[in-house]
């Protein structure tokens, strides 16, 4: 969830509606709530202790997510702390031994196949954001942080490309403020002024602009 969010976060928020990944986080919620709820009486020291961490850790994770909010995902790596061993200790009490095996087994599969998707896309922002662009579209963040990563592995071409790509929602003082730099960095003077004054004009507070 917190991978799929990250990506998912470059849609203009205004445009979005209820993706997936809030979705699934509040179904867990209510996973967390109906179980607790049924199980109270029977559950243990250790099991209520792992429940109600859950619950208090994951409820403002979920509201985040909700709102968009760049913490959201990173708030989403406590309650996975709390909630793994909650339901793999309630399973162990409620199947026999050859279930919760069967069941353990498939979920590190998943666990298994999830990580090296994850690391494949990871492996580098160039990587990462091609792929967001991929699924998302023409997306302006997509644009602006792929502009950014190939302008940081010395592709000013590639960089050029992505970051004279007009941003429709936000962050125009970001994208100016970095065809500044690459121009700069190309020995672009006069060009790397123009676009720092841009950068100035749509954000009157942008420090770094006005230092270069």
């Amino acid at each position: 969830w917190p991978f799929n969010y990250r990506i998912d976060y470059s849609i203009d928020p205004a445009l979005t509606k209820l993706l997936p990944n809030p979705i699934s986080g509040l179904l867990l919620l209510i996973f967390l709530v109906v179980a607790t709820t049924l199980y109270r009486k029977t559950l243990d020291k250790t099991l209520r202790f792992f429940a109600y961490a859950s619950l208090l850790s994951l409820f403002p994770a979920v509201i985040a997510v909700g709102l968009l909010s760049v913490a959201g995902a990173r708030m989403m790596y406590l309650p996975t702390v709390f909630i793994i061993p909650f339901c793999i200790l309630l399973l162990r009490k409620k199947v026999s031994t050859k279930t919760f095996h069967t069941t353990c087994s498939i979920f590190l599969a998943v666990c298994a196949l999830s990580s090296l998707n994850q690391v494949a896309l990871w492996r580098s922002d160039i990587s990462l954001f091609t792929y967001a662009l991929a699924k998302q579209g023409s997306h302006d963040v997509a644009h602006l942080n792929l502009g950014i990563a190939k302008y940081e592995s010395g592709d000013f071409d590639g960089a050029a490309y992505h970051l004279n790509h007009e941003m429709l929602t936000k962050g125009e003082d970001q994208r100016h403020y970095m065809l500044g730099v690459m121009n700069l960095a190309q020995d672009c003077e006069e060009t790397a002024e123009d676009e720092f004054k841009l950068a100035i004009e749509k954000n009157h507070h942008f420090y770094a602009a006005y230092h270069n």
